[in-house]
């Protein structure tokens, strides 16, 4: 079967959708065709295994109007018979059946979280895959739950695939930690987060548990990891260390005391 992929996640810095789709990939069976579909060339592990291509075109277009406009027309002439778009959104005139990885409904739920044109965009393509496609995924039981309640998708278009573990997540050896302490400049004992530091995940709530723990653990020391963004200079108490190399990643969970999502 020959699939298509919006791959954009996986350029880039990627971060949780990122991960998931490089996840789904690891174990995809290797007799299908897939075609990598992205503005700018995806890391080169990601097309070792069976029969896969990337796709690379359309590079200095807005992603909206790529999604809505080159990814149709290719998949159309690559002869495309399913795809999967991971994040959200899908093409409105897609010539073949979609899947679309919605892994929360923030854009309704949390609407304030975005400015204006992103928040409209974001309410727009999920209301569009709600409706068109084939099949929605996503990573819980109670996203599928706030997809049945904010966009009325009927039961059973709705896939329930837990996240899992990358194979790199495991207790790191004790040198590779000391290097990553040395190299991040980590203190113990520490809370590690990570994320995008958005307004639901809390962080200024955790910044203040920091506070209170410090009356009994007052070297305690909070860190976080991922994309920086205004709203990280906005938590007291918090040192960014901004995008972690995946090489390091692992580690730098293992070097902290505590990982905390709030």
């Amino acid at each position: 079967m020959r699939i298509g992929i919006d791959a954009r996640e996986l350029t880039g810095q990627p971060t949780g959708v990122g991960r998931v789709l490089a996840g789904i990939l690891e174990v995809w069976p290797e007799d299908d065709e897939i075609i990598l579909y992205a503005q700018k060339p995806v890391p080169s592990q990601f097309l070792a295994a069976g029969h896969r291509r990337n796709i690379v075109t359309g590079s200095q277009i807005p992603g909206a109007i790529w999604e809505q406009t080159v990814l149709p027309s290719r998949l159309r002439r690559d002869d495309v018979e399913a795809l999967f778009s991971p994040a959200y959104g899908m093409p409105a005139a897609a010539p073949c059946g979609v899947v679309v990885g919605m892994h929360d409904c923030a854009c309704a739920a949390t609407p304030w979280e975005f400015g204006w044109r992103e928040r409209k965009r974001r309410q727009w393509a999920a209301r569009n895959a709600a409706k068109h496609a084939r099949y929605l995924l996503t990573g819980s039981h109670f996203s599928a739950q706030e997809i049945r309640r904010w966009y009325g998708v009927r039961r059973e278009r709705i896939v329930v695939a837990k996240y899992g573990i990358g194979k790199d997540f495991r207790v790191a050896d004790v040198d590779n930690v000391a290097r990553v302490r040395e190299r991040y400049r980590l203190n113990s004992p520490s809370v590690l987060f990570v994320g995008t530091p958005l307004a639901r995940r809390n962080l200024a709530a955790l910044s203040r548990a920091i506070d209170e723990i410090r009356s009994i653990l007052p070297d305690v020391r909070l860190y976080g990891v991922g994309p920086e963004t205004k709203r990280v200079g906005a938590v007291n108490n918090l040192r960014w260390l901004g995008y972690i190399p995946e090489e390091d990643l692992a580690a730098v969970y293992n070097a902290a005391t505590v990982v905390a999502y709030p």
